[in-house]
């Protein structure tokens, strides 16, 4: 077995060191591969007959328990290699063995063929590795020198480079522990910074939530007391309207038009007014396109149940006069009277939000607004409303309104 190395550095081969097979003996550096191949009773052989791998130091142990081994084979002594060898040499040309001793001969000397190779082979990948070694970049004290004289290691420099690696792998050990500890510490961090973030979080949200319930309650609040602004408005602009007339102005006339056309509603509403402050209370009703052919404007009135209803005298007798008012100079009013129609459905005292409306279906022609009546998309109708129960003030009657 070749080693590589460099003789100027190199160890000395007189050197003794101990059997790193362990048997204990001190052995010049140059005498080891013999020894660990033909002396160390720690090596390991195969035993010739039953293939079996056995130690040197047991060889005698074996041969004694094998049963292989031949009758005649002596056991006295513990043979070596070769004397096995001799041994079944002489069996062989003798031709008294009654084993296959010629067939494990043959197989002893391929095994020895064999570890030759090996032995080359290795020395080969030996000089290879010094090779590499020498490839690596650094310094000459870490480099491995080949000295082709006398194919021996340069130990020193082995050494030093086998210091060197423990320094790195201890470095790298050092370094490892320091990564796990700081990656231990990022981690911890990151979970705290989370938790924390998470407090936050769910704080925040909490804050917001509250807020926004605040601001629900306060809106609907005020949305109460908007309502009841409007309710109250309506309740007075009804109370503040001249006794039994009101004026309509009604804006955006033909949008109006467009959407009872197009389905959206089926006519316009005034707000309600009451005949006094104590009578009965109506609401006007329109229907822009009129009849079905869509020629006249329709007016209607209808009785709305009110506060004053259970003093009131039921059913109802009342004229109902619609005047169309001119906005220019010229004055030019038209008016349409409508009585009342015994029916209950138009006079008896409201059962629901309101009664049926008795309808005026051709009031005016619609070709006919302009110039006098409509105006910038508006027009007014004032309606003047008699009842004739009797002439109790309280009931709602009034004079009759002359033009």
């Amino acid at each position: 077995m070749s080693f590589c190395g460099n003789s100027d550095n190199s160890v000395k081969l007189s050197t003794l060191i101990t059997c790193p097979q362990g048997c204990k003996m001190q052995i010049h550096l140059e005498q080891i591969p013999s020894h660990l191949q033909n002396e160390c009773p720690y090596r390991c052989i195969f035993c010739l007959f039953c293939k079996t791998p056995t130690l040197y130091i047991n060889l005698q142990k074996h041969m004694e328990e094998c049963k292989a081994v031949p009758r005649h084979f002596t056991r006295v002594e513990e043979p070596t290699v070769g004397e096995q060898i001799k041994s079944i040499k002489s069996c062989q040309s003798t031709g008294t063995c009654d084993c296959n001793q010629s067939k494990e001969y043959q197989k002893q000397v391929k095994l020895e063929k064999k570890y030759n190779i090996v032995e080359k082979e290795l020395s080969v990948l030996q000089t290879q590795l010094c090779q590499k070694a020498n490839a690596f970049p650094g310094t000459e004290e870490s480099k491995v020198n080949y000295n082709a004289d006398n194919n021996q290691p340069n130990f020193s420099t082995l050494e030093q480079l086998v210091k060197k690696i423990k320094k790195v792998s201890a470095f790298l050990k050092n370094l490892e522990d320091d990564v796990s500890t700081t990656k231990d510490t990022i981690y911890k961090k990151l979970n705290e910074q989370t938790t924390q973030m998470k407090k936050f979080t769910d704080y925040v949200f909490e804050l917001l939530d509250n807020a926004n319930k605040s601001m629900i309650l306060t809106l609907q609040k005020q949305q109460t007391e908007l309502m009841k602004h409007n309710t109250h408005l309506q309740h007075l602009e009804c109370k503040n309207s001249h006794i039994g007339v009101h004026v309509w102005k009604v804006k955006k006339f033909s949008r109006l038009q467009q959407e009872v056309k197009h389905g959206h509603c089926q006519k316009i509403t005034s707000l309600p007014f009451y005949t006094n402050e104590y009578g009965y209370k109506l609401c006007l009703e329109m229907n822009p396109n009129g009849d079905a052919s869509g020629e006249y404007l329709s007016l209607a009135l209808c009785i709305m149940r009110g506060g004053y209803d259970a003093i009131l005298k039921w059913p109802v007798t009342y004229k109902a006069t619609f005047i169309l008012l001119d906005q220019l100079e010229g004055k030019q009013p038209f008016e349409a009277t409508l009585h009342s129609v015994p029916e209950p459905k138009y006079v008896n005292r409201p059962t629901s939000d309101k009664n049926s409306a008795l309808t005026f279906l051709q009031f005016f022609l619609i070709e006919d607004l302009h110039p006098h009546y409509l105006i910038n998309d508006q027009l007014f109708v004032k309606a003047v409303v008699t009842f004739l129960n009797d002439s109790d003030v309280s009931c709602g009657s009034m004079p009759q309104v002359q033009n």
